[in-house]
């Protein structure tokens, strides 16, 4: 990532000034894409969209806040503003480290939260902020969702892989002495491969490569095969959890999904997230149930997670595949 010239912005609560800071470049790789609409990644810019200021805490919308000052690239010492385009009250030259850089979206404090959605009028605006909201409880599950617990029964295989080299040609070796159809075969195999790669620490039992074998016998789509799989390999969805989210957060995904539009496909799928999320597994396999009026192979592919999820009454913030 290259990081561009900073600029003071003014804080329209206190008058006090903000410096945000800015990049010319980052890119995706390695990015993480989670259910809740969140992306995560080390080479991604971090702009978030929703700041709370430094002084006041108060919480703001980068996007609408008037930039007044740009700070040259070396980042120490500014040329002196324009009087007709300012009104903030710095010194000539003034030190751009001296002004207090926005506060990340995790420091908006529950109280200016709840007062920016008391006086929200606009849907859109509610939206947009309650999602904020959202994921920032999510934060704290993220890392957890990218730390399987691993098998304690597995073969020592060195590296990621020798160990997909060889589970494939255990699978291989099961599927042979069925008399499944070619493509049924090829079709369950890329589906394990998919789960492993998605697993790259994952180790790899013996008995979960029978246990994906029958599930390739059973005739089960891809989608099916590499979320079973998935289980299989970390343990997971194996019961609801207790507490995942706070009263107030769930208060917030309540409110959140009444105002989703249902004959929106993303939105639908949002909102069956969002009543996953609350533990309302009939509703939201309901939502999934009803037919999408488009549906792309990545659309398909994140109905049939979320189907999984729900059926195995999973409620934790997930990364799709």
């Amino acid at each position: 990532m290259l990081p561009a010239p900073a600029e003071i912005a003014k804080c329209p609560s206190c008058d006090q000034p903000i410096r945000l800071e800015e990049w010319a470049s980052g890119n995706d790789a390695g990015a993480v894409r989670w259910t809740d609409g969140a992306v995560t990644g080390e080479m991604l810019p971090n702009t978030p969209q929703a700041l709370a200021c430094p002084h006041c805490d108060a919480a703001l919308w980068r996007d609408k806040l008037e930039r007044r000052w740009v700070i040259d690239e070396n980042g120490d010492h500014a040329p002196e503003p324009d009087p007709d385009a300012i009104d903030l009250d710095f010194r000539p030259k003034a030190t751009a480290r001296m002004v207090a850089n926005a506060k990340p979206p995790v420091a908006i404090k529950d109280h200016h939260i709840a007062a920016v959605l008391r006086d929200s009028v606009d849907r859109d605006e509610e939206l947009r902020f309650r999602r904020v909201v959202w994921r920032l409880a999510n934060a704290n599950h993220r890392e957890a969702a990218l730390q399987p617990k691993l098998r304690t029964r597995f073969l020592d295989v060195d590296s990621g892989a020798e160990k997909n080299v060889w589970a494939l040609g255990r699978l291989t070796e099961l599927l042979s002495r069925s008399s499944i159809p070619p493509n049924q075969v090829l079709t369950g195999s890329i589906a394990f491969i998919v789960a492993l790669n998605a697993q790259p620490t994952a180790v790899v039992a013996d008995d979960v490569i029978e246990f994906v074998a029958r599930q390739i016998s059973a005739g089960f789509n891809r989608a099916r095969v590499t979320f079973e799989t998935f289980a299989a390999l970390t343990g997971k969805y194996r019961a609801p959890e207790a507490n995942y989210l706070a009263a107030a957060h769930e208060d917030n995904l309540r409110r959140l999904a009444a105002l989703l539009d249902e004959s929106k496909n993303r939105e639908r799928l949002e909102k069956a997230e969002i009543l996953r999320a609350l533990g309302q597994w009939k509703a939201a396999e309901l939502l999934l149930a009803q037919p999408f009026e488009y549906m792309s192979p990545d659309m398909y592919m994140a109905t049939e997670q979320l189907r999984f999820l729900v059926s195995r009454k999973a409620r934790s913030v997930e990364c799709w595949w």
